[in-house]
C-alpha cells in the first residue's frame, strides 16, 4: 500500500512547475528578456523560507532509507549531523512516491543552468609573425544545461539513476542522455553498476557542474578526462567508505555511438585515499585514468581520436587548441593525480593530467611517432561569508553548501558568498617539427579564471565568472598564430 503525498506537497510541487514551464516555452520562442525575467523571479520565490528543502530534510530524519544508519554526515555543511538521506541528497527536494514498507522509493529532479556572456580577442604577438587563430566568438545567452534526473530505489539495495539533457541541440533523443545506470549495494560498502555511467574522471571533472567552484571545469579536465566520452555504457565495481574511494570499470563508448564500426573500449579508474575525511575539514589524495583502444572505422588501419579544449566558458563552444583527428592510434592511456584540501571556509584543489599515446606502425607504414600531451591546473576557494566547502567522502569530491543565513528579505538573510581563482594549462603540441611521422600541432595554452558564486539556498546559485586565455600555435606552413581571449560570463542555476 503507497503512503499518500500530503496535499500541501502538492500545491508547493505544483505551484514550482508553472513557472519553469513557462520559461521553458519562452525559451522555445526565443525571447530572452521573458526567459532572463522569469528565471530570476521564480529563484528569487523559491529562496524564500518554508520551501519543500526544509520539509523532505524532515522526512529524512523520521525516515531514513536502508543504510542510512551506518551514515555519520549531514547533506550539508554546517548543520547539526542528522541521519543521511542519499536520494534526498542527491536528488533535490522534491517530494518522493513511497511505499509503506520501503521496497520502492521513486523521484524525479530538474537541474537548470543558463548562461549569459561576452568575449574579447586581440591576436597575440606582433603582425610580421602571427595571426588570430579564431573567428569572432558568438556571445549572449546560452542554454547551457537543462537535465532531468529519475531515480527510483527498489528492495533497499537496487537503484536506479536516469538523467535526459534536454537543452541537447541534436535532433536524436540518444544524444541527450547523460546516464541510465543501475546499481546493486547489497555488498555494501562494495557496489556493482551496470549501464551508462560516469566513466570515473579525476577530481575536477568527477565533481557534478553544479558542485564545481568555477563554472566550467579546468582545460585539461575536460580535453583527456572527458574525451573518450563520458558517460559511457560500461560494467563497474565501487568501493567506498568514509576514507577510501575506489572504482574500476571496463566501458565501451557512449549510447549515441554504439553501431556500424569496431567500438572502442577501455579500462577506467579513479582511487582516493582522504585521512582527514570531515565536512569541513579534509585532505584528499587520489588518482584516476584509463587505457582504452579506439574505434576503429571499416576500412582503416587503427583508429581516430581526438583532443581539444576551449577557454574556460562555454558561451560559443569553439575550440581553440584541437589535435585534430590523430590518425593510426593503436592504443591511449591517460593518467592524473589529485589533491585536495579543505578547512574551514577554505578549499584548495590542484590536478596533474598525461596522455600518451602509442600508434600502430604496419611492416609496410612509414612509422609514426608516438605522442604524448599534459596539463594542469590549481585552484583555491574561499567562503566570504563563513560557511565552509562540504567535502563527502564517499564521492570523493565536493558537495552543496547550506548557507548559514538563507536570502530572506524579512530576516535580512542573503545567503551564502564564494570567490575562486584558478590557473590551468594544457599542452597540446608533440613533434611540431616531424608532421611527416605524425607529429601533432595542437597549440597550448594558459588560462586564468576568477570566479564569484552567489548561493540564496543550497539549490538555488548566481556565478560570474571572468577568464583571460593566452594561445599559442604554430600552423601548418609554420607560422605562428596566436590569440589573447578575455571573457566574462553569468550563469543561472536552479535545482528542483
Amino acid at each position: 500500500m503507497t503512503k499518500p503525498i500530503p496535499r500541501a506537497k502538492w500545491r508547493t510541487l505544483r505551484s514550482r512547475l508553472v513557472p519553469y514551464r513557462l520559461t521553458v516555452e519562452s525559451l522555445r520562442c526565443q525571447s530572452t528578456l521573458a526567459v532572463l525575467m522569469g528565471l530570476v523571479l521564480a529563484g528569487l520565490w523559491i529562496v524564500g523560507p518554508g520551501h519543500a528543502q526544509q520539509d523532505n530534510a524532515g522526512d529524512a530524519q523520521e525516515n531514513p532509507p536502508a543504510g542510512a544508519a551506518n551514515e555519520d554526515e549531514d547533506v550539508y555543511a554546517g548543520q547539526a549531523p542528522s541521519a543521511y538521506n542519499p536520494e534526498t541528497a542527491v536528488f533535490g527536494p522534491l517530494p518522493r512516491f513511497k511505499t509503506e514498507d520501503g521496497n520502492i522509493n521513486i523521484g524525479a529532479g530538474t537541474l537548470l543552468q543558463f548562461d549569459f556572456g561576452t568575449y574579447s580577442q586581440n591576436p597575440q604577438g606582433g603582425p610580421e609573425t602571427s595571426q588570430a587563430l579564431q573567428p569572432d566568438l558568438d556571445t549572449g545567452l546560452k542554454a547551457r544545461r537543462g537535465i532531468f534526473l529519475v531515480s527510483g530505489l527498489f528492495y533497499k539495495d537496487f537503484i536506479f539513476f536516469g538523467a535526459h539533457d534536454f537543452f541537447d541541440p541534436s535532433d536524436a533523443i540518444m544524444d541527450g542522455l547523460r546516464s541510465a545506470v543501475v546499481a546493486y549495494r547489497g555488498l555494501d560498502p562494495l557496489w556493482f553498476l551496470i549501464g551508462q555511467q560516469n566513466t570515473s574522471p579525476p577530481l575536477d571533472a568527477s565533481t557534478f557542474s553544479s558542485r564545481r567552484v568555477m563554472m566550467e571545469e579546468a582545460m585539461s579536465s575536460g580535453a583527456f578526462g572527458f574525451a573518450p566520452g563520458t558517460p559511457s555504457l560500461g560494467v563497474s565495481t565501487l568501493y567506498r567508505t568514509k576514507h577510501n574511494y575506489l572504482r574500476l570499470g571496463l566501458h565501451s563508448v557512449p549510447a549515441k555511438e554504439i553501431g556500424g564500426d569496431s567500438e572502442g573500449y577501455g579500462l577506467h579508474w579513479r582511487a582516493t585515499w582522504a585521512p582527514i575525511a570531515e565536512r569541513t575539514q579534509a585532505l584528499h589524495f587520489g588518482t584516476a585514468g584509463y587505457w582504452r583502444k579506439p574505434t576503429v572505422k571499416r576500412g582503416e588501419v587503427g583508429g581516430r581520436e581526438r583532443f581539444s579544449a576551449r577557454p574556460e566558458l562555454r558561451i560559443d563552444d569553439t575550440s581553440f587548441v584541437d589535435t585534430g583527428n590523430i590518425k593510426r592510434i593503436d592504443s591511449f592511456n591517460y593518467n592524473a593525480l589529485e589533491f585536495l584540501g579543505v578547512y574551514d571556509s577554505f578549499s584548495f584543489q590542484a590536478e596533474y593530467q598525461r596522455l600518451e599515446i602509442d600508434r600502430y606502425n604496419g611492416p609496410h607504414d612509414l612509422a609514426f611517432r608516438d605522442l604524448s600531451f599534459d596539463g594542469y591546473y590549481v585552484q583555491l576557494g574561499y567562503y566570504l561569508t563563513g560557511e565552509s566547502p562540504n567535502y563527502y567522502s564517499r564521492f570523493a569530491t565536493l558537495w552543496r553548501v547550506q548557507p548559514h543565513r538563507e536570502f530572506d528579505l524579512e530576516t535580512g538573510g542573503w545567503g551564502a558568498f564564494e570567490v575562486g581563482a584558478r590557473f590551468s594549462h594544457i599542452d597540446l603540441d608533440d613533434g611540431v617539427n616531424d608532421l611527416m611521422r605524425g607529429g601533432i600541432r595542437g597549440g597550448t595554452a594558459n588560462n586564468i579564471t576568477l570566479g564569484l558564486n552567489w548561493y540564496p539556498t543550497a539549490l538555488v546559485r548566481f556565478s560570474v565568472n571572468y577568464v583571460h586565455s593566452e594561445i599559442d600555435n604554430l600552423s601548418n606552413t609554420g607560422l605562428s598564430e596566436g590569440e589573447v581571449i578575455d571573457g566574462v560570463a553569468f550563469r543561472l542555476q536552479w535545482e528542483f
